[in-house]
């Protein structure tokens, strides 16, 4: 949370992170995000800078956000430049129409990937889709 404010005279409390803004009032809860929703598939930021990006517990991370309005289960393979696989991703969260997997930029043994182009493979519903990523430590 960068900061936030109570607007006292409206019961509203506002909230912002690297990732938007949320604004609770007694009524509803509305989480307004600072990128566009996902066309298909989709990766932000993107390049993704390991080291200075979305710090959470020293641990940068990118956000993989694909359209997903029947919440199937879907799953991310990294590859790197020479199509090795890198890591697979399945813990997804939903975001209304929308799924997201989080990834820390590390390999399945824990180590940050190295500097590159990395190419991402969505598996939903028994069709793939790809994105790239370049990631920079």
């Amino acid at each position: 949370v960068y900061s936030s404010y109570f607007l006292e005279e409206f019961e509203t409390l506002f909230i912002g992170t690297g990732d938007g803004m949320a604004i609770i009032d007694p009524e509803s809860t509305e989480v307004i995000r600072f990128w566009e929703p996902a066309n298909l598939f989709s990766v932000y930021p993107n390049p993704f800078l390991i080291n200075d990006y979305n710090q959470i517990n020293s641990d940068g991370h990118v956000r993989f956000i694909y359209n997903n309005p029947n919440h199937k289960k879907g799953k991310i393979d990294i590859f790197d430049f020479s199509m090795d696989r890198v890591v697979q991703l399945t813990d997804y969260h939903f975001i209304g129409s929308e799924s997201e997997i989080i990834w820390n930029g590390k390999n399945q043994y824990g180590a940050k990937v190295a500097n590159g182009v990395y190419f991402c493979r969505l598996s939903l519903a028994s069709k793939y889709y790809w994105t790239k990523l370049a990631v920079i430590n």
